[in-house]
């Protein structure tokens, strides 16, 4: 008995069948009028299946890295759609299709899940994505536009997003999570893999560094002045407006709390 797949499934545009392409790049392929879907996510393969609400059979592959994957024959209708979306290549020779700019996050989200490797080290995310260029280029160029990624381009085949980056992505394929929740169109375990501390400010981090700097020197016995120009402020008004906007207090009241201290300190 043959078992039913709904073959026209992508005939219609909607955020969960952009997913489902944004994984098939990396998780589809056809012969004969045979599809099959095959990923190292089994949940992946389950979205896969519920959304074509096939009636077949998910299967572990143990060999090498564990796989599954689940297959059906006499598709020829969805293996014509989906070549519309240079499917019908080799996987390592599809590029980025064409994606309405409402769907481009559902898509980006399915491709994250099915191929990124995302590590995750001292609560700082990095966001790794091999492919060929053509493929590379179109996402990242995607990812610059809608997301703000600052990455410029592919180099050898790859994607490395850095935290800052990797938390525009996070922000931008998760945005309207409640919907993409409620259609169980995301891998739960992929998107726990995120950091999502704050990207640290450098700006401050730079001001705060050349601040303690000046303070160093005014206590080594240099002037305001002198020590303003070494730790790279141009007048000394700038130093005096850096320095309350980064410590709180003017540097008057810096010098006379820290004579107080020491005051306290020798009369223990």
């Amino acid at each position: 008995m043959t078992k039913y797949i709904n073959e026209f499934f992508f005939d219609r545009d909607s955020p969960e069948k952009w997913y489902i392409l944004g994984a098939a790049l990396s998780c589809y392929s056809s012969s004969d009028g045979a599809i099959c879907f095959r990923s190292q996510h089994r949940d992946l393969v389950r979205i896969v299946m519920d959304a074509l609400e096939s009636g077949h059979t998910l299967s572990e592959d143990p060999r090498e890295k564990s796989s599954y994957w689940f297959g059906a024959m006499g598709c020829d209708h969805l293996i014509y759609r989906l070549s519309d979306y240079g499917l019908d290549k080799p996987k390592n020779k599809r590029g980025f299709p064409d994606v309405p700019e409402q769907y481009i996050d559902d898509f980006v989200r399915g491709v994250i899940d099915a191929r990124a490797n995302i590590h995750v080290s001292n609560g700082r995310t990095t966001i790794y994505l091999r492919g060929n260029k053509t493929f590379l280029l179109g996402l990242n160029n995607s990812l610059r536009r809608y997301a703000g990624v600052e990455r410029d381009r592919p180099v050898d085949g790859r994607l490395t997003y850095l935290h800052s980056d990797a938390k525009k992505i996070y922000e931008f394929i998760y945005r309207n999570f409640d919907r993409i929740k409620r259609d169980g169109i995301y891998l739960p375990s992929k998107k726990k893999l995120y950091a999502t501390a704050p990207v640290p400010d450098v700006a401050k981090q730079r001001v705060a560094r050349k601040i303690e700097a000046a303070k160093k020197l005014i206590l080594k016995g240099k002037s305001t002045r002198e020590a303003a120009s070494k730790a790279g402020y141009s007048t000394v008004t700038a130093f005096y407006r850096a320095f309350k906007k980064a410590t709180g207090q003017t540097l008057k009241e810096w010098k006379t709390g820290r004579v107080e201290r020491l005051h306290k300190e020798q009369k223990k």
